[in-house]
């Protein structure tokens, strides 16, 4: 009887270590998780030329070579507010088509001066046909169709962000 009972408490001991354990490790991943989410992803507003703002905007970043090729693809939902901003490394004419992309969006065209060039509304979602502005543009946001105008967005608004993300010289 004495070692059933022992038995029973070392079980009882292990499993209570063990669900700990996994409380404390899935606490690391989810903190973890919120960190590499709030390095990715950056507060924003447009800013009118007599100086009033949009609602907040999250815009995930894709500053980099992969981050841009694959976009918002694969993504079938997204809320509103939020969107993706890229970032280029050179202002040039950036060209934008929504291959397995299943949401349709509004594209933000934006110089190095951080003005609106240019904006694409209610672009068709899962096809190959390049979309421009054909004005040179050194960032791009993409928001759910619909969002730049319930936002009011027009082309000359500043694009303000609540960290700095632009490269250096920018």
């Amino acid at each position: 009887m004495t070692t059933q009972k022992s038995w029973r408490r070392r079980t009882r001991n292990q499993s209570i270590f063990l669900v700990l354990l996994l409380l404390f490790f899935g606490g690391v991943y989810y903190f973890l998780q919120q960190q590499t989410l709030a390095e990715n992803h950056v507060g924003a507003h447009f800013q009118k030329p007599n100086g009033s703002k949009t609602s907040a905007l999250q815009l995930e970043l894709a500053d980099s070579f992969p981050e841009r090729e694959a976009g918002l693809m694969f993504r079938k939902e997204m809320p509103a507010g939020n969107g993706m901003l890229f970032v280029f490394p050179e202002s040039k004419i950036q060209s934008f088509w929504m291959k397995n992309t299943y949401l349709s969006l509004d594209i933000i065209f934006i110089n190095e001066d951080k003005k609106v060039v240019g904006i694409l509304k209610n672009v068709p979602p899962l096809n190959t046909e390049p979309r421009s502005v054909g004005i040179p543009s050194k960032y791009v946001v993409e928001l759910v169709a619909g969002e730049s105008e319930r936002l009011n967005i027009s082309v000359g608004e500043t694009l303000l962000l609540e960290k700095n993300v632009f490269p250096p010289g920018d």
